[in-house]
């Protein structure tokens, strides 16, 4: 989909390292702006269940040139049956674009 998951961002700091489906936690949300800058992070994508715990940390210097787009409740219905090229292909809400 022309772009590479670093990770997951868990709820707490004892969450980091563990893995879920596959995917390495590597932080928590109250970590986010260091994590964004340790791996060179250019988007970050939240799910709608988490979004509201999740925006506070949006508002750090390093967090305003990061691209922000969230994943909607409905996201598996409206992707079924469907093969995305691209991250544009699927159906993310736009939270904050690049600035």
């Amino acid at each position: 989909l022309g772009c590479e998951l670093i990770g997951v961002v868990g709820p707490d700091r004892d969450s980091a390292g563990r893995i879920l489906e596959g995917i390495q936690i590597v932080g928590s949300i109250d970590q986010l702006e260091e994590l964004v800058t340790e791996y060179s992070v250019d988007e970050v994508i939240f799910t709608s269940a988490t979004i509201s715990h999740s925006l506070k940390p949006l508002g750090g210097r390093r967090m305003r040139s990061v691209h922000v787009r969230m994943v909607p409740a409905s996201f598996p219905r409206l992707v079924a049956g469907t093969e995305p090229q691209s991250m544009d292909d699927l159906p993310l809400v736009e939270i904050r674009s690049r600035r």
